[in-house]
């Protein structure tokens, strides 16, 4: 039990010291303000699933690497739906 009420103030600390940083890096990355704070949550929540392996030394940059991770995906994700649809388009204006 008490293990847990650590982790979980150690999270409520690492969340309010980083949150704002985070935020603001992936809304300079994305430039759009709703993905931002979608892509902090997440990584927030990947951090959280992590808690037990994470240095306090590192977690910033941890953070980082996360909140750019998610980023990346969410371009490939972009850039997939994109040549997807693409194709489907070129697909029907052959019919």
């Amino acid at each position: 039990m008490d293990a847990e009420i650590y982790g979980r103030a150690w999270f409520k600390k690492v969340f309010d010291e980083n949150y704002q940083y985070v935020l603001n890096y992936l809304y300079y990355l994305s430039g759009d303000i709703a993905l931002s704070e979608d892509m902090v949550q997440d990584a927030f929540l990947q951090l959280w699933d992590k808690r037990n392996s994470v240095r306090d030394e590192t977690v910033r940059q941890y953070l980082f690497t996360i909140a750019r991770n998610c980023y990346l995906k969410n371009i490939r994700r972009q850039n997939y739906d994109l040549k997807f649809r693409s194709e489907a388009l070129k697909d029907v204006e052959n019919e």
